[in-house]
């Protein structure tokens, strides 16, 4: 005996568009403070995609060593990648570019 599908069934195909990477890489910030693995995670994550930002005046900050500490954090990345970092990406999220 067969049976019939109800009328109402539907089905749903779903297509991505593209690979779970690139969709993460341009939808997802991350962000640090004094992250000493910060130098070596930006490239895999993408220098476009990470904020930096000081926490000033909290416990956790780096307050007024903050230039000296992201000298040592990121001193391995391109210039423009460290611009991009510690404020062009922020100018970006916030429509400030």
């Amino acid at each position: 005996m067969a049976t019939a599908r109800p009328a109402s069934s539907t089905r749903i195909r779903v297509v991505r568009a593209r690979s779970s990477t690139p969709a993460i890489r341009t939808r997802i910030w991350h962000g640090f403070i004094n992250d000493t693995a910060a130098a070596y995670s930006i490239p895999y994550v993408g220098a476009s995609q990470v904020l930096w930002g000081s926490d000033f005046p909290h416990i956790r900050s780096i307050g007024l060593e903050a230039q000296s500490s992201l000298s040592q954090l990121l001193g391995a990345l391109a210039r423009e990648d460290q611009e991009k970092v510690v404020g062009g990406n922020a100018a970006h999220v916030f429509n400030r570019d």
